[in-house]
């Protein structure tokens, strides 16, 4: 399936390997970037070359996993979510991207958040202005319908503005057994009608581009 996306045009990134423990960022170093370089040989060997684009599950990142990236190969990450706090028992901070920029930048090496001279270029997925720290995409449209997504869209800062698709949340799990947790149900359902009702809304607001047009525009070719 990856194969044939990538046949007809898709640009295939890598998302990572690892599901436990949730958090990258929890990860020793050298750890994440064993399965770092795991993952990508393997995405290469199906879509025949190592992917350069990378983002990280529940935007767990920090700067020492961005500059692991980097020795690795990637050149692009979209993993920084602008104003996104998580702690774990309301103790140990976890993944913290308050006050990063809302338009691409290079991370700094000490300090994610700033800019500074990390060569890979971060292209933040955009906040929404409704939910901090939160992404604009399928799990909003679910829960506020098209219009608060579109006024959403319309209100976010920065340029690009991302949408940020999961395919799970654009299927009915209102079947399955065993149950799923019910923030998983609230968020999903399929919603082929009301995404296309988004979309042809969405393309007379916003021109639609990828991660490789945005990345050039910054300098750096993916393609």
């Amino acid at each position: 399936m990856i194969r044939k996306a990538r046949n007809i045009g898709s640009f295939v990134c890598c998302h990572g390997t690892h599901t436990d423990p949730a958090f990258a960022t929890e990860l020793e170093a050298g750890e994440f970037e064993d399965r770092l370089r795991t993952s990508r040989r393997e995405v290469g060997e199906i879509i025949g070359s190592p992917p350069v684009v990378f983002r990280e599950a529940n935007f767990a990142v920090n700067s020492s996993l961005l500059v692991s990236m980097e020795r690795q190969g990637f050149e692009v990450d979209c993993s920084v979510l602008p104003n996104r706090l998580i702690k774990k028992k309301q103790l140990r901070v976890v993944v913290d991207h308050r006050g990063a920029p809302s338009m691409p930048y290079h991370p700094g090496l000490q300090d994610h958040r700033v800019p500074g001279m990390c060569r890979l270029l971060e292209i933040p997925v955009t906040s929404n202005p409704f939910n901090p720290g939160g992404p604009i995409g399928t799990g909003f449209l679910n829960w506020r319908g098209i219009s608060q997504t579109i006024a959403a869209l319309k209100q976010s800062r920065g340029d690009p503005v991302t949408f940020l698709i999961h395919p799970w949340e654009c299927v009915d799990f209102s079947d399955i057994s065993p149950p799923l947790p019910n923030w998983v149900l609230n968020i999903s359902r399929q919603n082929s009608g009301e995404f296309r009702g988004l979309l042809e809304e969405a393309s007379g607001l916003f021109e639609a581009s990828s991660v490789a047009d945005v990345a050039e525009e910054y300098g750096v070719k993916v393609r």
